[in-house]
């Protein structure tokens, strides 16, 4: 039997918003294996349940965290008394383009690499304690209070409280991450993507990155390009090619030389090669425009 794909407009997701904030209670009943056309955040605030993720069985209590993109598909099955917080969002409209939260390593481990590749060697989730599950709580209060509401200025409350949901958990999965003496496959991987973003001006390898993630390189590249849908040298590229544009708009008297190599580009000429793929231009005619405006 296939399995249920929810869409944008079902599950009283609202398909202006792209987003929904809400609670259920399961006791005794099963959810039917299924997928979604968004992602969804899944906080189990009491209770206990089976929970079938893409096939493999876990077992979840309160305080468990999951993140769920489109591709993964779950059920939950011998439900008691299990009480859940259910957030779906779309991702390309409330996590694009932070920058600050990328650089944590819980952040790529909660939101990026576990909902694309968990189970098996990557098993992994977060565990919050009491005190914070109460903190975690009283912020999905605000955003189903926000949700139901609308009151003026409703979708900028959305914003900034999921935002603030979003930063605390990728931070308690940091921290247990720095607690373990042997972190898993998750963590690890996730320690050297944020690596990346918080060391791309320095000269970085692909070996060195999977050393990082304790995988050999075919490993490395194969979960990455699975995570990121890109190879690990094209996403270092994206991150130096954005800093030297931010370089050329607030420094524009700083030499492009100079400009390339504090951004991790080991010379002008391959700066330039990568600079116009990215961007459809080379460096001086992107300094050249931003003169013109």
């Amino acid at each position: 039997m296939p399995k249920k794909r929810y869409g944008y407009g079902e599950m009283g997701v609202d398909t202006t918003l792209r987003f929904h904030a809400g609670f259920t209670e399961l006791n005794g009943t099963d959810f039917d294996d299924h997928t979604h056309a968004y992602s969804e955040l899944v906080i189990a605030l009491s209770g206990e349940s089976e929970h079938l993720v893409n096939g493999s069985l876990e077992r979840i209590t309160g305080g468990d965290v999951f993140v769920f993109n489109g591709n993964s598909s779950h059920a939950f099955r011998k439900t008691r008394n299990l009480r859940l917080c259910n957030i779906a969002y779309d991702p390309g409209k409330y996590l694009t383009g932070l920058r600050d939260l990328r650089k944590l390593p819980g952040y790529h481990a909660l939101f990026m690499i576990a909902p694309n590749v968990r189970g098996g060697h990557f098993r992994s989730h977060l565990h919050l304690s009491p005190r914070d599950l109460a903190i975690a709580l009283d912020m999905a209060h605000r955003l189903e209070s926000e949700y139901l509401e609308r009151n003026p200025g409703f979708q900028a409350m959305i914003q900034s409280v999921f935002l603030q949901l979003v930063t605390f958990l990728s931070r308690q999965y940091g921290e247990v991450g720095r607690e373990k003496k042997n972190p898993d496959a998750v963590r690890r991987l996730a320690a050297s993507v944020a690596y990346m973003e918080n060391h791309f001006g320095e000269d970085i390898t692909l070996e060195q990155l999977a050393r990082l993630a304790h995988l050999s390189k075919n490993q490395f590249l194969r979960v990455f390009r699975r995570t990121y849908s890109d190879t690990p040298i094209d996403y270092l590229n994206a991150l130096r090619t954005a800093k030297a544009c931010e370089m050329m708009r607030d420094q524009p008297d700083t030499k492009l030389v100079q400009i390339a190599l504090e951004c991790g580009f080991g010379d002008g000429n391959y700066f330039s090669r990568v600079f116009r793929k990215k961007m459809g231009c080379s460096p001086r005619e992107y300094r050249d425009r931003l003169s013109l405006r």
